[in-house]
């Protein structure tokens, strides 16, 4: 199933560290007329942290990986009505910056 996102809603992409998948993806949004994206990473020693006030703001969540969805629901940072969109992104050199190898998971 795809969900649509309104162009002009609040997204927050989420990895582990903030500094590569979520960076990736949120370009990617911007680029195609996204313009309200931020970034962030949610691992205790992410470079670029997500703040609890971006996730508070946030219209939808983008975690780029399952393992960062189960942190989130750990550590109660997301309400389950907030939407949420869980990807699958591997964190690997050679697939990076390629869109087709990005898998929505619901």
């Amino acid at each position: 199933m795809t969900k649509i996102i309104d162009r002009n809603a609040k997204v927050v992409v989420l990895c582990h560290g903030g500094v590569i998948r979520s960076v990736y993806l949120s370009d990617y949004l911007r680029r195609n007329g996204y313009g309200n994206v931020e970034y962030g990473g949610i691992a205790q020693n992410a470079w670029n942290p997500v703040s609890l006030e971006k996730l508070a703001e946030a219209d939808v969540v983008i975690s780029v990986h399952p393992s960062v969805t189960d942190i989130l629901r750990e550590r109660d940072l997301i309400p389950e009505d907030k939407n949420l969109i869980e990807l699958d992104v591997e964190d690997r050199a050679e697939t990076l910056g390629r869109t087709d190898d990005i898998v929505h998971r619901e």
